[in-house]
Formats: structure tokens, C-alpha cells, sequence
């Protein structure tokens, strides 16, 4: 019997729903895909689906705009939580006055699509969200436990159909055929997922599978909407030699902006032309290694990994001037308390240590260690429209952080008794902090915004006696959750890291470029 040998590469897929909060809405009120559809805010347009694209409709227009382009255009105001009220309604008249925007509905769909996803993707697989509405998902290891039990067997070498709209030519490939099992496993496992969201929630989404990040991104971007493409490592330089390069993730902005312009080049097959010391004028070594990379379709980062997503949670208000901020922050509070609330949950291991049978001993999570809250007023000295006028060309800015200290208990725990303990807690902690920072002579002021930020995610763990006692957990030397957004060292980056972004850089006496790495 000949032996098996296992592709050498990964099997990346990365999964994308399309026109997300779009299709939320479409949901909830039954309207066909086939109808042009938009969400607004504030008379201005933040979703659209792709009919109403077709008809020229874009994002960041006015809704006058959009419907002087599509006359039959379906609009629908996001979700608001009046001033004096906890709760998201769909209001008939929201005003920006009396309202804050919510996108509770859009983040609780995400959850149930993250949810099918990851349970479909099976315990073989890494599961990383990379936002709201996308996942990447690396299925090697399932991809190669099928080629060993012999799923796939049945896939011939070569085939004389495809799908592909032009003329095909077929490659008989007689030493790699578990190679090209692999590929066809690696795409099952991927259509099976989008079925599952289609089938079980409603949703559409695109995909890409292919053996990066980077190109299985591109792939989802490219083939949409509700499209699913696979593009193997043979195919990859031909796929790369067109595409722009601020289409690469992670050069979409300055940084890809300055490649381009100090390059004097748009596609990625424009940089494989240049000399490497026509290069080393304008980058030094490392970032040309990452850029040379990343324009072949070569991840410089980590692989795809189970990590949080958030490094923080914000929730925000701006406001006509007024002297009543307390409400308001009744408001976000309550709004805060539940995100904060439920990303802890996603990421603990709480089923597993509250459950009767429960053999692990501590809760491990990641929780915040702090809240820094900034408030924004003006000061008037008259009520008069000329004393407005003069107060808003000298807006000022009050900042207070304190730690986070709500018990992961009054967050996790199903005991009715604790029921709505992790707001009032919560609400306690930002209110005692709101009354520092504005202090005690406010009468001449006008608070004009505020916003309340939860940040500083570590990972941390609490005894079972701590939980039951309620205890705020012990943060000194907890480790500091990593994230994409984190700082990276330059002996990362040459271990073959990909250096974070906003990227900070510097030119030198030469004229090259420095990306600082620390």
C-alpha cells in the first residue's frame, strides 16, 4: 500500500456575510434580496445591499441622494434607545436629540452566525473571528484526518467539468493526488458552512479557501455576493500579478498608500519588477521582506488563532449642549453592561466551570481592568444663542480612567438573585467617576458628549470560593491579552510576524522608509 503524504501546506478559509446589516434588517421585516434595500442613520445611509448598488447607491450618502438614484428604494432607520429608556426600539421619528443609535440586533445575529459557524467547522478546526460579519478558519487538521481515513477516495484526479466561465485547461497531476483531495475537502467543509447559516438563520455569505489569509480574503472580496472560490498555491502568482496592492490587508491605508506612491506602482506584479536595490532605497530590509510577502499572498502574521476580538468596548453619545448628562450615561451604561457582560461570558470557560459536573476548579476569562470615561462641554455664561455661538469655538475635554469593578459573578451568573446586579454595579462605578470629573461648579456648563470606554482585557482566572463570594478578581501580573492591534518587537517581526498596524513611520537622511516596530 503506498503511503499517504499529507499536503504540506494549510487549508485557510475565510468566510464573509454579505452586506451584513442589510440582510439583518431584510430579515426582520421579510423583504426580498431582490429589492433594493439601504440602513440609515441620521438621514445618512450605512448599509446597502446589492441590488441598490447596481442603481448607484453608496454608503455615506444622503437618503435624498440615494433615492434621487433609486426612486423604489426600501429604507429602514437603525435600532435607537430613547433618553429615559434602556431598551433598542425601531422608533418612527428617532431624533438625533433624543435617541442614540443601537446595533444590539446586529451583534446578537453575529453571535448566532459565529455560533453555526464554529460548530460547524467541528473541533478540528481554529475558529477566528475577524469581526461582526467574518471568521477566518483554518481546517487542516480535518482536512488531513479525511485524507488519512480516506474521505475523498472517491474524487478522480483530474475531471472534465468546471465551472469556471472561460476555456479550461486540464492539468493531470498523478504525484499530488491527495493534494487535490485535500482542496476538495477543504471547499465541502466551507459550503457545508455557508449552508448551515443559509439554512438555519437566513443569511448569505461569500468565501474564499485557499492556503493564506491573505488570498482566501481577497478570494471572499472578489466573488460575491453569496460565492464560494478555491484558489490553490499552483494558481496563486497569476492571481497576485493583477490585484492592487492597497487591496492586500493591511495596506489599505497609509502605509499602502506611501508603498504605492514612494514606489510609483498599483499592482502587485509592478513590485516583483523591481530591483531589490531599488528597494532597499526607499524600505529597509525587514519591511521589504513583509511587503514582498504579503504581495505574493504570504502571511507575515501568526496563523489563524481562537483569540477575543475586542480590546476594547466603547459606547458614546454627542448632544445638543446641555446641563443633564446623567441621563445619558444611564443610557450607555446599560448598553455597556450587556456587551461587556457578554463578551466575558464568549470568552471564559463559565459552561464548563458552572455545570454540575464541573471539573474545572477556576474561571479563566478575559476581563477589563479599566474604564476611562471623557466628557465634552462648553462653558456659556448667558442663555443666549451669541454666548452659544462663542462656546462652541472652545470646546474643552474632561478624562478620568478608574479601574473596572464588577464581579464576574454578577456578569456570568444564571441565579436569578443576580439578576441585573452587574448594571447596578456597573452604573455605581461610572457615576461616583462622573461626579469627580465634572466636580462641584458645573452651572455654567454645557456637556455637548460623552463617551465611556471598557478597556485593558487580560486574562486572568478566579477560584471557585472567589466566584462564590462574589470577588472582583486579582489583575496584578495578569498577562496581557495580545491582540492584531498589539505593539510587536522587531524580533518578532523577523521571526516572521507581521509588524501591527496603524504602522508609525519614519523616514531617514536617505529617504527610506522605517516602519517603527516597538
Amino acid at each position: 500500500m503506498d503511503e499517504v503524504k499529507l499536503p504540506p501546506h494549510s487549508f485557510i478559509l475565510h468566510i464573509d456575510l454579505d452586506c451584513f446589516y442589510s440582510q439583518v434588517e431584510q430579515l426582520r421585516l421579510k423583504s426580498s434580496y431582490d429589492e433594493p434595500f439601504a440602513v440609515h442613520q441620521w438621514g445618512s445611509i450605512l448599509a446597502v445591499n446589492y441590488e441598490a448598488r447596481r442603481h448607484g447607491v453608496k454608503r455615506m450618502m444622503t437618503l435624498n441622494q440615494a433615492r434621487k438614484l433609486c426612486p423604489n428604494l426600501s429604507t429602514v432607520h437603525t435600532a435607537t434607545i430613547a433618553l429615559g429608556s434602556t431598551e433598542p426600539e425601531y422608533h418612527k421619528t428617532p431624533s438625533k436629540a433624543t435617541h442614540k443609535v443601537s446595533l444590539q440586533s446586529y451583534r446578537i445575529a453575529s453571535e448566532k452566525i459565529h455560533a453555526v459557524l464554529r460548530r460547524v467547522a467541528g473541533p478540528d478546526s481554529v475558529y477566528q473571528r475577524a469581526g461582526t460579519d467574518e471568521a477566518f478558519i483554518d481546517v487542516t487538521t480535518r482536512v488531513r484526518k479525511e485524507i488519512l481515513s480516506g474521505v475523498g477516495a472517491e474524487y478522480e484526479k483530474t475531471t472534465k467539468t468546471s465551472d469556471c466561465p472561460g476555456p479550461c485547461e486540464i492539468w493531470v497531476l498523478p504525484n499530488n493526488a491527495e493534494d487535490l483531495f485535500g482542496w476538495r475537502i477543504a471547499a465541502r467543509i466551507c459550503s457545508e458552512m455557508r449552508t448551515a447559516v443559509k439554512t438555519e438563520l437566513g443569511y448569505n455569505c461569500s468565501a474564499g479557501v485557499s492556503f493564506s489569509k491573505i488570498v482566501s480574503k481577497l478570494l471572499s472580496a472578489e466573488f460575491k455576493p453569496n460565492k464560494q472560490a478555491t484558489l490553490t498555491p499552483l494558481s496563486v502568482e497569476e492571481f497576485m500579478r493583477h490585484k492592487p496592492i492597497q487591496k492586500i490587508s493591511g495596506f489599505g491605508g497609509l502605509f499602502g498608500e506611501k508603498v504605492t506612491q514612494l514606489l510609483n506602482i498599483k499592482w502587485c506584479g509592478d513590485l516583483w519588477e523591481i530591483p531589490r536595490r531599488d528597494l532597499l532605497r526607499k524600505f529597509d530590509l525587514p519591511t521589504i521582506e513583509y511587503i514582498l510577502s504579503a504581495s505574493r499572498g504570504v502571511d507575515a502574521e501568526e496563523a489563524v488563532r481562537d483569540r477575543p476580538q475586542s480590546k476594547s468596548i466603547l459606547a458614546a453619545k454627542i448632544f445638543p449642549a446641555s446641563h443633564d448628562v446623567m441621563s445619558w450615561v444611564h443610557v450607555l451604561v446599560a448598553e455597556l453592561d450587556d456587551r461587556v457582560s457578554e463578551f466575558v461570558r464568549r470568552n471564559s470557560n463559565v459552561e464548563a466551570f458552572a455545570s454540575e459536573s464541573a471539573t474545572e476548579q477556576n474561571l479563566k476569562m478575559s476581563y477589563p481592568k479599566s474604564i476611562t470615561l471623557v466628557l465634552k462641554w462648553i462653558e456659556v455664561e448667558q442663555e443666549t444663542e451669541e454666548c452659544y455661538e462663542k462656546a462652541d469655538n472652545h470646546p474643552k475635554t474632561l478624562t478620568r480612567t478608574f479601574p473596572f469593578q464588577v464581579p464576574p459573578k454578577s456578569m456570568l451568573s444564571s441565579d436569578a438573585a443576580f439578576a441585573g446586579e452587574s448594571r447596578v454595579k456597573l452604573l455605581q462605578n461610572v457615576l461616583s467617576n462622573v461626579e469627580l470629573l465634572m466636580g462641584e461648579d458645573t452651572a455654567n456648563h454645557r456637556f455637548t458628549s460623552i463617551s465611556i470606554c471598557i478597556l485593558n482585557f487580560v486574562e486572568c482566572s478566579l477560584s471557585r470560593e472567589e466566584y462564590t463570594k462574589n470577588a472582583l478578581p486579582d489583575l496584578h501580573g495578569s498577562k496581557k491579552r495580545k491582540t492584531a492591534e498589539g505593539s510587536t518587537t522587531l524580533d518578532n517581526f523577523l521571526s516572521g510576524k507581521k509588524p501591527t498596524k496603524p504602522f508609525k513611520t519614519e523616514t531617514d537622511a536617505a529617504g527610506r522608509v522605517w516602519i517603527d516596530l516597538t
